[in-house]
């Protein structure tokens, strides 16, 4: 194989990278996503506990939106690679 990794593994859970190039160059694992539909789950949950016309729930409302927007640009910055496994039959 001269040396070159290719990309076997993809979205590996548990691997602290998201995939291995056979320039050797690595992608880390995006946690970030995982992070932000977190933070956007709970957001969503203290604004159903708001009291519609308050002021309090307009302020939640404005986190709900800020945090779909955290979820949005990570999804995007994943969709930029383009991942193709190869594998070796030899």
């Amino acid at each position: 194989m001269n040396g070159e990794i290719f990309s076997d593994k993809i979205f590996s859970n548990r691997q602290n990278t998201f995939a291995a190039l056979s320039d050797e160059t690595t992608i880390e694992n995006p946690r970030h996503l995982r992070k932000a539909e977190q933070r956007l789950k709970w957001d969503q949950r203290q604004l159903s506990r708001k009291q519609k016309g308050s002021r309090n729930r307009d302020r939640a409302k404005r986190k709900v939106a800020k945090a779909h927007r955290k979820v949005t640009s990570a999804t995007q910055g994943l969709s930029s690679y383009t991942i193709v496994s190869h594998r070796s039959r030899s």
